[in-house]
C-alpha cells in the first residue's frame, strides 16, 4: 500500500472519529439532565418536588425545567413550569409577546455540604410598565433555583410585594428522600432570611 493511501485512510479515520466524538457531545448535551460543557450547556429536568409553603411541608409538585445555557454571558434561554402555579403562568400569558426569554444562570464554586449550589438560575414574570415615554420592566414574580451536576434542585419562588421587596410564596426541593429535602428547605430558608 502507498504512503498516499496510508495518508487518505488515515484522514478519513481521523474524521469519521472526530465527527463520532461530536455526535456524541450533542447527544449527550440533549438528553435529560443538567448538562455544562464549557461555556455551553443545556437543562431538560422533569421531577415531582416536594413542596413547602411558609408552614412546612405540604404535599409535592411537579417542576419542568428546559432550555440552554451559555455560563460566559450568564444566561438561560428556555422557561421554568411549577404544576399549579397559576399566579406566574397567569402574569407570562397576560399580554403575549412582551416581557424577556433570558434569564440569569450563574456557575458557583459551590460550599461542598451536598446542598445544590453548583448553579443559580433566576426566572421571572417580567412585564414592561410605560414611564416617561419607555418601556420599563418591572418583575412581579420570581423563581430562584439552585442545582447541581446530579439533578439536585431548590426552586424558591416569591412574588413581589409591592414596596420593592419579595415575599416568599413556596419552596420545591429536589432531594433523594424527605428528609433531605427537609434540610435543605431548612438551609434555604437561611439563605434567603
Amino acid at each position: 500500500m502507498s504512503l498516499k493511501k496510508r495518508i487518505l485512510i488515515a484522514v478519513i479515520i481521523l474524521v469519521v472519529l472526530a465527527a463520532a466524538a461530536v455526535a456524541g457531545i450533542i447527544i449527550w448535551m440533549k438528553s435529560p439532565g443538567i448538562h455544562i460543557f464549557g461555556w455551553f450547556g443545556n437543562i431538560d429536568i422533569t421531577e415531582e418536588c416536594y413542596y413547602f409553603d411558609e408552614n412546612g411541608r405540604n404535599g409535592t409538585a411537579s417542576v419542568r425545567i428546559s432550555g440552554s445555557v451559555n455560563t460566559k454571558k450568564g444566561i438561560f434561554k428556555g422557561t421554568v413550569s411549577v404544576e399549579g402555579d397559576t399566579e406566574l403562568e397567569a402574569r407570562l400569558e397576560k399580554i403575549p409577546g412582551e416581557g424577556v426569554d433570558e434569564f440569569a444562570f450563574v456557575s458557583l464554586d459551590g460550599d461542598g455540604e451536598g446542598y445544590p449550589d453548583e448553579y443559580v438560575l433566576y426566572y421571572y414574570g417580567m412585564m414592561y410598565e410605560e414611564k416617561d415615554g419607555a418601556l420599563m420592566p418591572h418583575i412581579d414574580y420570581e423563581y430562584l433555583v439552585r442545582m447541581n451536576d446530579n439533578g439536585d434542585f431548590i426552586l424558591i419562588a416569591s412574588k413581589d410585594k409591592g414596596d420593592g421587596s419579595f415575599a416568599h410564596r413556596f419552596t420545591l426541593v429536589n432531594a433523594s428522600d424527605e428528609k433531605e429535602a427537609e434540610e435543605w428547605f431548612d438551609i434555604s430558608q437561611e439563605k434567603t432570611d
